[in-house]
C-alpha cells in the first residue's frame, strides 16, 4: 500500500499488514464465502504484560503491536470470519520480532499443522 505525508517524504510505502492484518473479506461478495479458510496467529495465553518504552524505536514497535492486537480483536467480532479461520498459537511472540530462534520456527510450524488438523476434524464432523 502508498499513502502521501507531508514533510519530509512526497511518498511514504508500507506493508498492508499495518493497516488491514486480517483481510478474510476481500473474498467475500455479498455474503461471506464459506469457502475460504483464513489462518491467523493469536496468543491464547494470558495478556503479554505492558512493554517498557525507552525510546522512539520502542514507542513505534509497541503502537504497531496495539494496532495489530485490536485488529485481531476486532477478526473475533464476526462470527463468519470466526467459522472459517484456523487460529494458530503464536507462542506469545510478537509481530516485530525477528530473532526467533530455530526452535520457536518448528514449533510455531507444528502448532499450525495441528490447529489445521484440529479445524479440519471438526469441519468434517459438521455441526453440533
Amino acid at each position: 500500500m502508498a499513502g502521501t505525508t507531508g514533510y519530509p517524504f512526497t511518498n511514504l510505502v508500507f506493508e498492508g499488514g499495518a493497516t488491514w492484518n486480517y483481510p478474510l473479506e476481500i473474498f467475500d461478495g455479498l455474503a461471506a464465502d464459506q469457502g475460504t479458510l483464513g489462518f491467523h496467529l493469536d496468543n491464547p495465553g494470558p495478556p503479554r504484560p505492558p512493554a517498557h518504552v525507552a525510546d522512539l524505536v520502542e514507542f513505534a514497535k509497541n503502537l504497531y503491536e496495539s494496532v495489530m492486537a485490536v485488529q485481531s480483536d476486532f477478526f473475533r467480532r464476526d462470527e463468519n470470519d470466526v467459522r472459517r479461520t484456523v487460529v494458530i498459537d503464536d507462542l506469545g511472540l510478537k509481530a516485530t520480532d525477528f530473532a526467533i530462534t530455530t526452535a520457536q520456527k518448528h514449533q510455531l510450524i507444528d502448532n499450525g499443522a495441528a490447529a489445521t488438523r484440529a479445524y479440519l476434524a471438526a469441519y468434517a464432523a459438521g455441526p453440533g
